[in-house]
């Protein structure tokens, strides 16, 4: 893989954000604008490596070879822990989304159990034609 071969890559990457733009909601959009700017800045990483590596003289052709290869490997090493912290990241955000929803439907049930209690136990205490009249209209 060289510079090349990277710079043809982004307009390509590009195109297809643009047209992710078009049919998805705004947080699909947003996870692919995610990792689209991961890739960009992958490919940053790798053209100042492979600068750093052309430019060092004292590397034979093979041991630059060599040096491309291991950065690659951290490229797609960086790649995939960044895919893995967002993974965790959107697991988190939705428990906690979920979370905080929980309290609020846990207060409704409460509530409605409280509720329903306290008329049975008004209930319990009138004789029935007064239970009868309450519903007779």
């Amino acid at each position: 893989m060289n510079r090349k071969m990277l710079d043809h890559l982004i307009p390509k990457l590009r195109f297809q954000l643009a047209d992710a733009a078009k049919t998805l909601s705004e947080d699909g959009l947003a996870v692919v604008e995610k990792v689209y700017n991961d890739i960009l800045l992958m490919r940053n990483f790798i053209v100042n490596e492979f600068q750093r590596i052309d430019d060092d003289d004292r590397l034979s052709e093979k041991d630059k070879d060599d040096s491309r290869r291991q950065v690659l490997e951290k490229a797609i090493t960086k790649l995939e822990i960044l895919k893995s912290k967002r993974s965790a990241s959107d697991l988190i955000n939705e428990l906690e989304a979920k979370l905080s929803e929980e309290p609020s439907r846990g207060d409704d049930r409460i509530l409605k159990f409280l509720q329903e209690r306290e008329v049975r136990d008004r209930l319990q205490t009138m004789p029935p034609s007064q239970i009868l009249s309450h519903f007779e209209n």
